[in-house]
């Protein structure tokens, strides 16, 4: 589902972009990623309920990260040359992947992850 989402959101990148403008289409996205803030805190709950808003939230997050990469490509066309793009294009799409990966060390850690299960 996360992969279909992100499809959905690079095809429909072009649809927002078109009828909103850069600068809107730029919050729209932000704000779909936000949205994904409150999932990591739907695993607490131990049922299919849980499990679907904590879905839902990663659906969020997978049209909000990837249109977003997709809205970043024309800025870094503009202020970088030919040999940099390819540098700083991968160093963006790391960047979520990095973020992503932060909060799952967090509950690497004994003493947050027994937190977050037993309370």
């Amino acid at each position: 589902t996360i992969t279909a989402m992100r499809g959905l959101g690079a095809v429909g990148a072009g649809f927002v972009i078109a009828k909103v403008g850069h600068k809107y289409a730029v919050i729209i996205a932000l704000s779909l990623l936000s949205l994904a803030l409150p999932s990591v805190f739907f695993a607490r709950i131990h049922n299919i309920t849980g499990y679907s808003l904590f879905i839902i939230g990663r659906m969020f997050m997978a049209i909000g990260g990837t249109v977003l990469i997709v809205y970043t490509q024309p800025i870094i066309s503009r202020f970088f040359n030919a040999k940099q793009k390819g540098i700083i294009s991968s160093v963006n799409s790391t960047g979520f992947n990095i973020g992503a990966a932060l909060p799952l060390i967090l509950f690497m850690v004994p003493s947050i992850h027994d937190s977050m299960i037993n309370n």
